[in-house]
């Protein structure tokens, strides 16, 4: 166990998210295109992947804010997917999947290229980059053409994959699993909105739970964080 300053090594995430966003992607602020036969996926529609309870956003109580952390790293990642869109500019070209959409384009010093295509089953998107040493992966999406769930992994030069995992059951409640591998070992981020809109988040490290915390659909909700220094519990209101 750790202590309270040291127990958000998802700041590790967060900040190898960032890279993503930020450095990858830097030049993709312009205006975009969407070309109709590249379909976005289901998840990135919004950018959010799990909405942060409105008390949440505005506590000021220290160890409620690592609890925010989570969310900001879901929602890096939600944003990092929405970014499935050629930029205007981007040019077709062949490639090897037989019936995919392909553009390609160059940013700075960077070149991507994106694939989607179809099976019977599965909408897929693939993004390769060039940051200089050669075209690589930079990010894959599948997603079941019920649009009901799929997975998604992120490739960050230099670091290891972030893999994702998301479902919605037979009541709409929508959930979503993140993991990632730091040199501080394997971080999940597991989070459940409900359809009424209260969910449930827990944070991992090695099979270890260090974090959860639950919210009502008010926004108002409650946390238990483990430390080597004990166990700390709270709550934070609605905020409305």
């Amino acid at each position: 166990m750790f202590k309270i300053i040291q127990a958000m090594k998802t700041k590790v995430l967060i900040s190898v998210l960032t890279v993503l966003l930020v450095t990858g992607f830097s030049g993709c602020k312009k205006e975009k295109t969407n070309p109709g036969e590249v379909k976005q996926p289901d998840i990135a529609q919004n950018g959010v992947l799990i909405p942060t309870p409105s008390g949440l956003k505005n506590t000021n109580d220290p160890m409620a804010q690592q609890v925010l952390n989570m969310f900001t790293s879901l929602n890096m990642a939600g944003t990092y997917i929405q970014l499935f869109t050629p930029p205007s500019g981007a040019t077709p070209f062949d490639a090897e999947v037989s019936g995919a959409a392909a553009y390609t384009w160059t940013e700075g010093s960077t070149t991507y290229w994106l694939i989607y295509y179809e099976t019977d089953s599965k909408y897929i998107w693939q993004l390769d980059a060039d940051f200089g040493s050669g075209r690589d992966k930079y990010a894959y999406v599948e997603e079941n053409k019920d649009e009901k769930s799929g997975t998604f992994d992120l490739y960050i030069p230099q670091q290891p994959v972030i893999h994702g995992e998301w479902g919605y059951d037979a009541d709409d409640n929508f959930s979503i699993e993140i993991t990632y591998q730091s040199t501080e070992g394997n971080i999940k981020i597991s989070a459940t909105e409900n359809a009424d809109g209260s969910g449930l988040l827990t944070y991992s490290l090695n099979g270890n739970v260090m974090i959860s915390a639950q919210w009502n659909a008010d926004g108002s909700g409650s946390y238990t964080i483990h430390t080597e220094n004990g166990t700390f519990t709270g709550q934070w209101s609605s905020g409305k």
